[in-house]
Protein backbone atom coordinates (compact mmCIF):
# COMPACT_ATOMS: atom_id res chain seq x y z
CA UNK A 1 0.00 0.00 0.00
CA UNK A 2 3.22 2.43 0.28
CA UNK A 3 3.81 2.02 -3.10
CA UNK A 4 0.15 2.34 -4.19
CA UNK A 5 0.51 6.01 -2.74
CA UNK A 6 3.71 7.25 -4.81
CA UNK A 7 2.79 8.74 -8.25
CA UNK A 8 5.39 6.14 -10.86
CA UNK A 9 4.41 3.18 -13.08
CA UNK A 10 4.83 0.85 -10.77
CA UNK A 11 1.30 2.24 -9.27
CA UNK A 12 -0.58 2.29 -12.28
CA UNK A 13 0.64 -1.22 -13.51
CA UNK A 14 -0.47 -2.49 -10.01
CA UNK A 15 -4.08 -0.43 -10.29
CA UNK A 16 -4.95 -1.90 -13.80
CA UNK A 17 -4.00 -5.77 -12.32
CA UNK A 18 -5.99 -5.00 -8.95
CA UNK A 19 -8.60 -3.34 -10.83
CA UNK A 20 -9.45 -6.75 -12.88
CA UNK A 21 -9.04 -9.25 -10.04
CA UNK A 22 -12.16 -10.47 -8.80
CA UNK A 23 -11.57 -10.12 -5.36
CA UNK A 24 -8.59 -8.52 -3.34
CA UNK A 25 -8.22 -9.47 0.48
CA UNK A 26 -6.88 -6.50 2.62
CA UNK A 27 -6.26 -6.97 6.48
CA UNK A 28 -8.39 -3.60 7.53
CA UNK A 29 -10.98 -1.52 6.90
CA UNK A 30 -8.58 1.50 6.63
CA UNK A 31 -6.31 -0.67 3.85
CA UNK A 32 -9.87 -0.85 2.01
CA UNK A 33 -10.80 2.35 2.48
CA UNK A 34 -7.29 3.25 0.66
CA UNK A 35 -7.65 1.25 -2.32
CA UNK A 36 -11.39 2.52 -2.95
CA UNK A 37 -9.89 6.09 -2.83
CA UNK A 38 -7.43 5.16 -5.36
CA UNK A 39 -10.14 3.83 -7.75
CA UNK A 40 -10.98 -0.22 -6.29
CA UNK A 41 -14.46 -0.79 -6.56
CA UNK A 42 -15.74 -1.52 -2.76
CA UNK A 43 -17.44 -5.18 -3.21
CA UNK A 44 -14.32 -6.73 -4.48
CA UNK A 45 -12.81 -6.04 -1.19
CA UNK A 46 -12.61 -8.47 1.65
CA UNK A 47 -11.34 -7.53 5.01
CA UNK A 48 -9.86 -10.13 6.74
CA UNK A 49 -7.56 -9.31 9.96
CA UNK A 50 -4.69 -10.79 10.65
CA UNK A 51 -3.50 -12.85 13.65
CA UNK A 52 -0.23 -13.44 15.67
CA UNK A 53 1.52 -17.07 15.49
CA UNK A 54 3.11 -16.29 19.27
CA UNK A 55 2.02 -17.68 22.26
CA UNK A 56 3.74 -16.56 25.66
CA UNK A 57 2.91 -17.16 28.88
CA UNK A 58 0.64 -14.26 29.84
CA UNK A 59 0.36 -15.43 33.45
CA UNK A 60 3.61 -13.90 33.50
CA UNK A 61 3.87 -11.26 30.82
CA UNK A 62 1.42 -9.24 32.92
CA UNK A 63 3.84 -9.03 36.09
CA UNK A 64 6.87 -7.24 34.38
CA UNK A 65 8.13 -4.58 35.40
CA UNK A 66 11.14 -4.57 33.94
CA UNK A 67 12.41 -1.17 31.69
CA UNK A 68 13.21 -3.26 28.74
CA UNK A 69 11.83 -1.03 25.60
CA UNK A 70 11.70 -3.41 21.93
CA UNK A 71 11.41 -1.85 18.84
CA UNK A 72 10.93 -5.11 15.80
CA UNK A 73 10.43 -3.91 12.13
CA UNK A 74 12.63 -2.73 9.49
CA UNK A 75 15.09 0.10 10.48
CA UNK A 76 14.60 2.98 8.12
CA UNK A 77 13.45 6.57 8.57
CA UNK A 78 9.33 5.45 7.66
CA UNK A 79 9.54 3.65 11.05
CA UNK A 80 10.79 6.80 12.96
CA UNK A 81 13.87 5.07 14.46
CA UNK A 82 15.44 8.57 14.81
CA UNK A 83 12.51 10.05 16.34
CA UNK A 84 12.29 7.73 18.93
CA UNK A 85 16.42 8.12 19.61
CA UNK A 86 15.56 12.17 19.98
CA UNK A 87 12.80 11.42 21.96
CA UNK A 88 14.47 8.92 24.89
CA UNK A 89 18.31 10.36 25.06
CA UNK A 90 17.50 12.42 28.05
CA UNK A 91 15.42 10.33 29.82
CA UNK A 92 17.25 9.99 33.70
CA UNK A 93 19.61 7.91 34.61
CA UNK A 94 17.82 6.63 37.32
CA UNK A 95 15.53 5.26 35.19
CA UNK A 96 17.84 2.37 33.84
CA UNK A 97 16.00 1.96 30.86
CA UNK A 98 17.65 -0.16 27.59
CA UNK A 99 16.21 -0.16 23.78
CA UNK A 100 16.39 -3.16 22.06
CA UNK A 101 15.89 -3.05 17.88
CA UNK A 102 15.46 -5.81 16.20
CA UNK A 103 15.24 -5.40 11.88
CA UNK A 104 17.12 -5.36 8.81
CA UNK A 105 18.51 -1.47 7.28
CA UNK A 106 16.88 -0.99 4.47
CA UNK A 107 20.21 0.88 3.27
CA UNK A 108 23.60 1.23 4.09
CA UNK A 109 23.17 5.22 3.79
CA UNK A 110 20.28 4.68 6.97
CA UNK A 111 22.79 2.75 8.20
CA UNK A 112 25.24 4.79 8.70
CA UNK A 113 22.95 7.70 9.59
CA UNK A 114 21.51 5.40 12.14
CA UNK A 115 25.00 4.93 13.60
CA UNK A 116 26.20 8.34 13.56
CA UNK A 117 22.53 9.56 15.43
CA UNK A 118 23.31 6.46 18.05
CA UNK A 119 26.97 8.52 18.54
CA UNK A 120 25.76 11.88 18.54
CA UNK A 121 22.81 11.36 21.51
CA UNK A 122 25.34 9.02 23.53
CA UNK A 123 22.97 6.47 23.50
CA UNK A 124 25.38 3.46 22.18
CA UNK A 125 25.47 2.05 25.62
CA UNK A 126 21.36 2.34 26.11
CA UNK A 127 20.66 0.44 22.66
CA UNK A 128 21.36 -3.63 21.35
CA UNK A 129 20.94 -3.63 17.40
CA UNK A 130 19.72 -7.25 17.11
CA UNK A 131 18.88 -7.72 13.87
CA UNK A 132 16.68 -10.10 12.19
CA UNK A 133 14.88 -12.14 14.71
CA UNK A 134 12.65 -14.91 14.20
CA UNK A 135 11.94 -18.03 16.54
CA UNK A 136 13.14 -18.47 19.82
CA UNK A 137 15.11 -15.20 19.52
CA UNK A 138 12.13 -12.87 18.54
CA UNK A 139 10.35 -14.73 21.82
CA UNK A 140 12.88 -14.03 24.03
CA UNK A 141 12.70 -10.45 22.71
CA UNK A 142 9.40 -9.72 23.46
CA UNK A 143 9.04 -12.00 26.94
CA UNK A 144 11.68 -9.74 28.82
CA UNK A 145 10.79 -6.44 27.41
CA UNK A 146 7.50 -4.55 29.09
CA UNK A 147 7.24 -2.20 26.01
CA UNK A 148 6.59 -2.39 22.61
CA UNK A 149 7.21 1.03 20.47
CA UNK A 150 6.61 1.89 17.29
CA UNK A 151 6.79 5.27 15.81
CA UNK A 152 6.19 5.11 12.32
CA UNK A 153 4.98 7.39 9.61
CA UNK A 154 3.23 4.91 7.64
CA UNK A 155 1.79 1.39 8.39
CA UNK A 156 -0.37 -0.79 6.81
CA UNK A 157 -1.54 -3.48 9.59
CA UNK A 158 1.57 -4.39 11.87
CA UNK A 159 2.26 -7.77 12.93
CA UNK A 160 4.61 -7.00 15.15
CA UNK A 161 1.78 -5.11 16.81
CA UNK A 162 0.06 -8.11 17.59
CA UNK A 163 2.87 -10.19 18.48
CA UNK A 164 3.59 -7.09 20.92
CA UNK A 165 -0.28 -7.40 22.16
CA UNK A 166 -0.09 -11.13 22.61
CA UNK A 167 3.21 -11.07 24.44
CA UNK A 168 1.42 -8.72 26.93
CA UNK A 169 3.49 -5.87 26.27
CA UNK A 170 2.17 -1.90 27.05
CA UNK A 171 1.77 -0.59 23.17
CA UNK A 172 3.23 3.10 21.79
CA UNK A 173 2.52 3.74 18.61
CA UNK A 174 1.22 6.21 16.14
CA UNK A 175 -1.62 7.05 14.60
CA UNK A 176 -1.14 5.66 11.07
CA UNK A 177 -2.39 2.31 9.10
CA UNK A 178 -4.94 0.42 10.89
CA UNK A 179 -3.87 1.25 13.93
CA UNK A 180 -6.82 3.44 14.91
CA UNK A 181 -9.17 0.31 14.27
CA UNK A 182 -7.28 -2.12 16.16
CA UNK A 183 -5.28 -0.71 19.29
CA UNK A 184 -7.09 2.53 20.13
CA UNK A 185 -8.16 1.03 22.98
CA UNK A 186 -4.91 -0.17 24.73
CA UNK A 187 -2.59 2.73 23.74
CA UNK A 188 -2.44 6.46 23.40
CA UNK A 189 -1.90 6.99 19.11
CA UNK A 190 0.50 9.29 19.12
CA UNK A 191 0.80 11.98 15.81
CA UNK A 192 4.10 10.75 13.75
CA UNK A 193 6.96 12.81 14.25
CA UNK A 194 5.69 14.31 17.68
CA UNK A 195 8.67 13.80 19.81
CA UNK A 196 7.32 15.09 22.97
CA UNK A 197 4.23 12.89 22.41
CA UNK A 198 6.41 9.82 22.53
CA UNK A 199 8.90 11.24 24.89
CA UNK A 200 6.20 11.83 27.52
CA UNK A 201 4.46 7.99 26.99
CA UNK A 202 7.37 6.12 27.69
CA UNK A 203 8.59 8.12 30.25
CA UNK A 204 4.84 7.67 32.25
CA UNK A 205 4.80 3.69 31.47
CA UNK A 206 8.99 3.71 32.89
CA UNK A 207 7.63 5.31 35.66
CA UNK A 208 4.02 4.80 36.79
CA UNK A 209 4.37 0.87 37.73
CA UNK A 210 0.45 0.71 37.64
CA UNK A 211 -0.12 2.05 34.74
CA UNK A 212 2.38 -0.09 32.91
CA UNK A 213 0.73 -3.09 34.03
CA UNK A 214 -2.97 -1.33 33.26
CA UNK A 215 -1.48 -1.03 29.95
CA UNK A 216 -0.05 -4.60 29.41
CA UNK A 217 -3.25 -6.23 30.74
CA UNK A 218 -5.19 -4.42 28.41
CA UNK A 219 -2.66 -5.94 25.50
CA UNK A 220 -3.39 -9.32 26.95
CA UNK A 221 -7.32 -8.79 26.32
CA UNK A 222 -7.35 -7.75 23.30
CA UNK A 223 -4.80 -10.08 21.66
CA UNK A 224 -8.01 -12.19 21.93
CA UNK A 225 -9.32 -10.56 19.20
CA UNK A 226 -6.33 -11.79 16.77
CA UNK A 227 -5.84 -15.45 17.94
CA UNK A 228 -5.54 -18.03 15.06
CA UNK A 229 -9.38 -19.31 15.66
CA UNK A 230 -10.52 -15.51 15.39
CA UNK A 231 -8.57 -15.54 11.40
CA UNK A 232 -10.31 -18.79 10.57
CA UNK A 233 -13.73 -17.44 11.87
CA UNK A 234 -13.20 -14.92 9.41
CA UNK A 235 -12.74 -17.26 6.41
CA UNK A 236 -14.82 -20.20 6.76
Amino acid sequence: IHELKKENVYRKVLIFFLKRIHSVVVLSDKLRQDLVTLGLENKKLIVIRNYSILNFKKELSVKRVKRDILFIGSVDRRKGILDLFEAIHDFPEKLNWHLHIAGDFTSEAFKLLFFSKLKELNLTKRVTLHGYVSDEAKYKLFEMSSILVLPSYSEGMPLSILEGLSAGCAIVATNVGANKETIKSVTNLLQPGDLNAIKQELEKLLTDVQYLELRQKQSLELSKEFSFKKFVDQIT
